[in-house]
This record gives C-alpha cells, sequence and structure tokens, in this order.
C-alpha cells in the first residue's frame, strides 16, 4: 500500500511537471536586441531561414501570399500576435521565437488549412508549446 501512494505520488508530480505551459526560451535564446524598424513589409515565406537571428523585428509589417499584412510592433516583439479576418474566415498569427526568428501561420476556424513559416527549430518550438494544431483558428 505504502508503495502504491509512494508510485501515484511520484506519477501526479511526473505529469504536473511535464505539463505545457507556453513558449519557453532560455536567456540565452530569448534575450536578444530589436532590430532596427524597417519600412518594406516583410513576406512570410523569407521567413524559413535556417541561421539564427541577432535581433528581433519590431515596428515591420508580415506580409502573407494572400496580401494579409500583420504588423508587429516593437512590443510584441517579444511575444506573438493573432488577427482575425471575418472577410477570409482565417486567423494570421506570429510568435518570435528569440534567436530562432519569427514562425507566422494562417488556419481556420474548422483546421482544414493550416500553413506556417518559419526556421525548423522555431515551428519546433511553437509546436511543442501550442500542440501539432497551433494554427488552427483560436
Amino acid at each position: 500500500m505504502k508503495r502504491s501512494l509512494v508510485w501515484l505520488a511520484f506519477l501526479a508530480f511526473v505529469l504536473v511537471g511535464c505539463s505545457s505551459s507556453g513558449l519557453v526560451l532560455t536567456p540565452k535564446e530569448g534575450d536578444i536586441p530589436l532590430c532596427a524598424p524597417g519600412h518594406e513589409p516583410i513576406p512570410v515565406e523569407t521567413l524559413d531561414v535556417q541561421k539564427k537571428v541577432s535581433c528581433k523585428l519590431g515596428g515591420v509589417d508580415l506580409l502573407f501570399p494572400d496580401g494579409t499584412h500583420l504588423t508587429v510592433d516593437e512590443g510584441a516583439a517579444s511575444g506573438s500576435s493573432t488577427t482575425y479576418s471575418p472577410a477570409a474566415q482565417k486567423t494570421y498569427m506570429f510568435y518570435s521565437v528569440g534567436i530562432y526568428g519569427f514562425v507566422a501561420g494562417v488556419g481556420d476556424p474548422g483546421c482544414q488549412v493550416g500553413q506556417s513559416w518559419g526556421s525548423i527549430v522555431g515551428k519546433a518550438k511553437v509546436r511543442e508549446a501550442f500542440g501539432k494544431n497551433w494554427t488552427c483558428a483560436r
């Protein structure tokens, strides 16, 4: 009986300790300065670079393939932003993933359409934090 209680307590600790708490970056991964603001929109397709970045985007617009713009203001450069387009029935989003750059995505409410852009490591970190269907409209 005592052994069962110890095992149950250990299992509860593991389950609670391993639960997802969002996107987590180490200070080395996440503490990078803002880039100088750009004036031209950045196509999300160009986020698929596989090298580490030295600064966070801020004060720029991300341009999605369908022409939708999502503004990354300086405050959001360290986090994420989401916008819903009723006309397109899609949600557009981005996440700042520190040295792994930005990850952008677009999805629909029924999870029928989901597309993402960003580095392999950046997308893996977002998927780990928010699940494999993270591009689904929320």
